[in-house]
């Protein structure tokens, strides 16, 4: 599974992103929760503002999951994201579910 979730990796970095992460999205409820947690961290560590909306919201919909978000609070690449992503208010338009995990 783990392999599968390297090739998506692969597949974001030769420009595929929001195909992947709309996948993801998909398999975020269904795989395990360590196995999603690992895509984040490495998404994550790969990409660099800015952030385009559509990334920003599906990264936000896959972090929404009870378990994901609670594991994720300390990683360091995170708090970085939702700094960007909190001082980008103007940028982007928040919904309300959007605004408390930010």
């Amino acid at each position: 599974k783990r392999t599968l979730l390297d090739n998506a990796l692969y597949v974001m970095r030769c420009g595929y992103v929001l195909p992947v992460m709309q996948t993801l999205e998909h398999w975020a409820n269904r795989i395990d929760q360590s196995l999603t947690r690992y895509f984040v961290v490495q998404i994550l560590e790969m990409v660099e503002p800015p952030f385009s909306y559509p990334f920003v919201q599906s990264l936000l919909k896959i972090l929404s999951g009870p378990l994901i978000n609670e594991a994720m609070k300390s990683n360091e690449y995170l708090k970085e994201f939702i700094s960007h992503c909190s001082s980008s208010g103007k940028i982007y338009k928040w919904t309300e579910d959007e605004k408390k995990l930010i």
